[in-house]
């Protein structure tokens, strides 16, 4: 299967399912993760998968972005909320409560490529268009 997959898409893991399942509407959860880099100089090998954000060279990763304060606000999400603001309009939409799980701000294993990577893990029931 992993063959018909482009690139940056791989199965890990699959198993027997009814010819009914849909993945967009049977899932028990989905999970998303944002990848970003502090390091002041950004390695281009990154380019399509990690968003830059700089950390001035004489300044600590803490004082140009507060990772503390996004881990705080990443708690504000957890549970059950209308996320009508969040997302793109779809007028078949029946409901825009989500239920999140899982928000958090984590640092990447150290890497070759960059110093500083972290990551945006939101995991929930599900997700409106365009919400994350």
């Amino acid at each position: 299967m992993n063959s018909l997959l482009p690139d940056d898409l791989r199965i890990l893991q699959c198993g027997p399912c009814t010819a009914e399942f849909n993945c967009n509407t049977d899932s028990k959860s989905k999970e998303y993760r944002y990848y970003f880099c502090t390091d002041p100089i950004y390695n281009p090998v990154l380019n399509d998968i990690v968003m830059h954000i700089p950390c001035d060279s004489k300044a600590s990763v803490a004082e140009s972005i507060d990772i503390e304060l996004m881990r705080r606000a990443c708690k504000l999400f957890i549970g059950q909320h209308d996320f009508y603001s969040f997302a793109r309009r779809d007028a078949n939409i029946r409901s825009t409560y989500r239920t999140i799980s899982t928000c958090e701000i984590l640092r990447a294993p150290p890497s070759t490529f960059a110093n500083e990577i972290f990551y945006l893990k939101i995991v929930g029931n599900g997700f409106l268009k365009q919400m994350v």
